[in-house]
């Protein structure tokens, strides 16, 4: 490649991305805006549990059942934000919470 402004070539970076599925993508979703982004966080949270359909809302609901199983309720916090959430509620109930969503998720899962 040249500094010639008469060389037509495109430059251009290819970036490898991962698009995380599952729990990760739910937990990826409640970003570091969703606070502004959403009326409520329970508003927030219903529209991204929305977008879960099939075999990946069935995966989500089975791997947060699972987190929460290896997870005590002191470790809950920093474990959501390990597995890439950037803001959760203050003060919220974080396992009842989750347990609601993996229970929606598998419904979602179940529609036809």
């Amino acid at each position: 490649m040249t500094n010639d402004p008469s060389d037509e070539r495109d430059d251009f970076i290819v970036v490898r991305s991962y698009i995380p599925k599952g729990m990760r993508r739910f937990f990826a979703l409640i970003h570091q805006s969703f606070g502004v982004q959403y009326p409520s966080f329970d508003d927030g949270v219903a529209a991204v549990v929305s977008g879960f359909h099939g075999e990946e809302a069935r995966e989500a609901a089975r791997d947060i059942r699972a987190f929460l199983a290896a997870t005590r309720d002191a470790d809950l916090l920093d474990g959501i934000f390990k597995l890439g959430a950037g803001y959760w509620a203050f003060n919220d109930d974080i396992r009842g919470r989750l347990e609601g969503v993996a229970a929606e998720l598998e419904r979602r899962a179940n529609q036809k």
